[in-house]
């Protein structure tokens, strides 16, 4: 069977070049010379010439490796648009409807693009040429069948906070925000479980992999009444214990050890104590500066909401306001930061905000 031609340019299907010439002329009454768009999360528009810059690629199916790149709701994609820019530059996969989604609006962008999509499949219907798919890899079914059970399991737990907890992970929602004590957690396993919880999404082969290891290391560490504090002190005690394996060279005498210099978090009286409301400001900056760094975004995001930030950190942090006030501190001890963050996400919970 004759494969046909694949992508192909809107403007050679006849029904989408006249569909094509009157978005033009509604991009035009707009005062818009091109349509634009952005990619998810990214707030650059990308702007296009709507008559030359679309192409359409049939991939036979539904395919749930196909997934749009303007939006997280429409993962799975048989007419892949795409995009040439007027820089020349390819930008796919596009789903119909997010083509003009930021041009026009959300309604009118959905209608249009729902005529652009029968367009495309009038034309390869017509053609009468659409070959079999090609068969379905191993790793491609594994996916496949991950993806099925994944999102049969979140629809079944109704939301993302029950669906991590029933596979397990409950304790994970907790140290999104304030770590864990008996394994690390590192900052892209929050920013994984932070876009779980923010976008209602399911978690990949990789890091559900991952999470279960993660999870049989905690359960392990419990066990075993383990802490990362704990395997620390232990991994240094047997660095230090590890004997010299280089013998000393002959008539070799060793320098005399050098005062150690004094650690930078050293505190130091100040030689005045600065005012309440000057040491609410630094306490503001220490802590936009550490939250940030140890990866605390939820933290973050709620202590820069406050309407007068300063005046909020004075009345629910007022030990770390006392400490800037009588000290010269340069940052936080992690275990203060932990408090920290804990007492905010107190708050959070107080006030119906979502974590």
């Amino acid at each position: 069977m004759r494969m046909f031609r694949n992508p192909v340019r809107l403007n050679e299907i006849k029904k989408a070049e006249s569909l094509l010439l009157e978005i033009k002329a509604i991009l035009q009454s707009k005062g818009l010379g091109n349509a634009v768009f952005n990619k998810h999360g990214d707030s650059e528009l990308i702007e296009f010439d709507i008559l030359n810059g679309l192409s359409v690629h049939n991939h036979g199916r539904t395919q749930s490796g196909i997934r749009c790149i303007a939006c997280p709701v429409h993962p799975h994609l048989q007419y892949e648009f795409i995009i040439e820019d007027l820089e020349g530059r390819i930008h796919r996969p596009i789903g119909s409807t997010c083509i003009l989604k930021r041009a026009l609006g959300e309604y009118e962008a959905e209608q249009l693009g729902k005529r652009m999509r029968q367009a495309a499949r009038s034309y390869f219907n017509a053609k009468r040429q659409l070959a079999p798919p090609a068969p379905r890899t191993a790793e491609q079914r594994i996916s496949d069948s991950h993806a099925s059970q994944q999102r049969r399991l979140l629809k079944e737990s109704g939301n993302a906070r029950a669906y991590l907890t029933n596979l397990g992970f409950d304790w994970l929602i907790m140290a999104e925000i304030t770590g864990d004590s008996h394994v690390i957690v590192t900052k892209e396993d929050r920013r994984v479980v932070r876009g779980i919880l923010q976008n209602n999404q399911i978690l990949s082969i990789q890091d559900l992999s991952r999470f279960n290891q993660l999870h049989q290391d905690r359960e392990a560490a419990i066990r075993e009444g383990r802490t990362v504090a704990t395997d620390a002190e232990a991994l240094r005690i047997s660095i230090a214990a590890t004997p010299d394996r280089i013998p000393a060279r002959l008539g070799y005498t060793p320098p005399k050890p050098q005062p150690k210099k004094a650690l930078n978090n050293e505190l130091k009286a100040r030689p005045r104590q600065i005012t309440e409301a000057e040491g609410a400001a630094l306490a503001v900056k220490i802590l936009r500066r550490q939250l940030r760094e140890s990866g605390y975004e939820a933290a973050l995001a709620y202590l820069n909401d406050q309407e007068d930030v300063c005046e909020w950190t004075a009345q629910q942090l007022q030990l770390v306001v006392t400490k800037c006030r009588r000290y010269e501190v340069k940052r936080l001890p992690e275990n203060e930061l932990k408090l920290v963050a804990e007492k905010i996400r107190k708050a959070m919970s107080a006030e119906g905000t979502v974590l």
